[in-house]
């Protein structure tokens, strides 16, 4: 009975030791607070013990009020734990009070925004906190965001910076109408809205928390220390979950961390998709009205279809907020009485989509022999993932290396240091460039010889369907110093949420020599394998090749 006692006391004192680390912001004894300004102790780095006695020692001193009122979640949470600390009135502390009666209160969510690949720091998308009030529009709620603050500077200075710790991180709090605008209106992102059943207690706790963060810069890393680390161990701050240390900590991560805390969802659908999803269930004939109108400047009547009608709304909408230039029948438009379409978006919840990274391993037939091949990607996505009814079809990868081993001969196939691909799908009313950058290695030339390859390209993407797109690029490459020109075709295709083919050629062309090549693949996903079959033929015979491989994301 004594061991059991004992046990359970000592338990107790190391969640308790943990509570303290997590409102220190100290993970895996690791500090992520630069600013000495939010600790109490004379140290600049000190460890959590030091901070509990300096915290304790200057609460009971003739400060002690001022340090309740400047560290109130300190403060409340030595008072739980019955350490040996004097009772402080804190609503008597001025600017903390009007620093709470500023925030809404009833309810905290979770806001993931979809990746967005023209942006570094956004590639795998965003998250953030969202403070709501039962009876009020979420849009005026608070959202609170970790985030760098960033020069303008060149992509690779600021992806160096961003890696190695080099940009300031501060916690940023700016109504929500406000990210609304930035991802969903300009950037066309989805905003997924994941409320939490956290309680009164915790929500006052983790704003008490955030008072205190208003002292605190923190060292920001694109990889780990970033908006989903941190909002992960803010939210940790009044909960007993502790933050995994990882290579990397996606925004998505933070999602699942909180999972089980999910009690309600909400999705914000950029109107951009709302319209194409509308125009695909139009007749013929309404689609002719509809892009008529809009080349024409025709007044829109009551006689319109209410699928034109709400079309049209969307698009007049989308017109001001994106471009801020008001279409010339604005007033036609918006003063129409409709009965609203219901419009099934089935685009893919981000719980759903593949994990970033993943192996790859399946035969590889070329020249009449076979070879076992292998795939590695350490992060990041790829077109062979199924993205499936996403406005912006996207390629982010780095490092990722494929191998070909026949007995005991092993060849490198590829590797890639860069290789980013922004497919933006076109329509009537929005036609944003795609674009394309690489630089690696690769066997993509009429030797099969592994070449230093570097390229970019710029395009359209033509939107079929919200499932089908063709992607038209040209590129300005060089291999090994051989400069060249490169179009390209690609078409994409998903016949169901798990099935994708795909067929892509392009023709490099240098001074007095040519490589064509063709590529096909259907990629179908399964629980959680993936199967892919591709055949690749070229203007080379000997370079052709079939693979099949299964692909595991973890």
């Amino acid at each position: 009975m004594v061991k059991i006692v004992f046990s359970f006391i000592l338990l107790i004192s190391v969640l308790n030791a943990t509570q303290w680390d997590k409102l220190l912001h100290y993970n895996n004894k690791k500090n992520g607070i630069s600013s000495s300004e939010f600790f109490l102790s004379n140290k600049s780095n000190p460890s959590p013990k030091e901070e509990l006695k300096a915290t304790i020692s200057l609460l009971n001193s003739k400060d002690g009020n001022v340090i309740a009122c400047n560290f109130p979640a300190r403060y409340e949470y030595l008072k739980s734990k019955d350490y040996n600390i004097p009772n402080f009135n804190l609503d008597e502390c001025k600017e903390l009070n009007i620093f709470m009666d500023s925030f809404a209160k009833d309810k905290v969510s979770l806001v993931f925004t979809s990746e967005y690949v023209n942006s570094p720091a956004s590639a795998f998308g965003h998250t953030m906190i969202l403070f709501s009030n039962d009876n009020e529009s979420i849009n005026i709620g608070d959202a609170v965001h970790y985030a760098a603050k960033t020069p303008k500077e060149g992509f690779f200075k600021y992806a160096y910076k961003g890696s190695t710790g080099k940009y300031d991180g501060y916690f940023i709090r700016e109504p929500f109408y406000k990210k609304i605008y930035e991802y969903n209106t300009l950037e066309q992102r989805y905003m997924y809205l994941y409320t939490l059943d956290f309680t009164k207690e915790q929500i006052e706790m983790l704003q008490y928390h955030l008072f205190e963060l208003r002292k605190a810069t923190f060292k920001y890393y694109f990889m780990d220390e970033n908006c989903a680390s941190q909002t992960t161990d803010l939210l940790n701050v009044v909960t007993f979950n502790i933050r995994k240390d990882k290579n990397y900590y996606l925004p998505i991560d933070t999602i699942r961390s909180y999972e089980n805390n999910v009690i309600k969802k909400q999705k914000f659908t950029p109107l951009v998709n709302k319209l194409n999803l509308l125009l695909e269930k139009m007749t013929n004939e309404e689609l002719i009205l509809f892009n008529n109108t809009i080349k024409s400047n025709i007044q829109v009547s009551n006689t319109y279809p209410d699928i034109v009608k709400e079309a049209m709304v969307y698009y007049s909408t989308f017109y001001f907020r994106r471009f801020h230039r008001v279409f010339k029948n604005y007033d036609s438009a918006m003063n129409q009485v409709y009965k609203q379409d219901n419009i099934k978006d089935n685009s893919l919840n981000p719980l759903d989509k593949s994990r970033p990274s993943n192996i790859d391993i399946g035969v590889y037939l070329q020249n009449n022999k076979n070879y076992l091949y292998m795939h590695y990607r350490p992060l990041f996505i790829d077109e062979y993932d199924l993205q499936f009814n996403n406005i912006q079809q996207s390629t982010v990868d780095t490092f990722a290396w494929d191998l070909i081993i026949r007995e005991n001969n092993i060849k490198l196939n590829k590797f890639s240091f860069v290789n980013l691909k922004s497919f933006t799908e076109q329509s009537v009313f929005y036609k944003p460039s795609s674009w394309a950058l690489y630089s690696g290695l690769n066997r993509d030339n009429r030797d099969n010889k592994l070449v230093f390859n570097n390229e970019l390209g710029v395009g359209k993407t033509i939107a079929i369907n919200s499932n089908s797109s063709t992607n038209l690029l040209f590129y300005l490459g060089v291999d090994n110093n051989k400069v060249y020109i490169k179009p390209y075709i690609g078409f994409n295709k998903y016949l169901s949420k798990n099935i994708k083919i795909s067929n892509s050629t392009y023709y490099k062309k240098y001074d007095g020599d040519s490589y064509l090549e063709n590529k096909f693949f259907i990629t179908y996903k399964y629980r959680k394998l993936q199967y892919t079959i591709e055949n690749i033929n070229t203007n080379i015979k000997e370079n052709d090749s079939i693979r099949f491989s299964v692909k595991y994301n973890f």
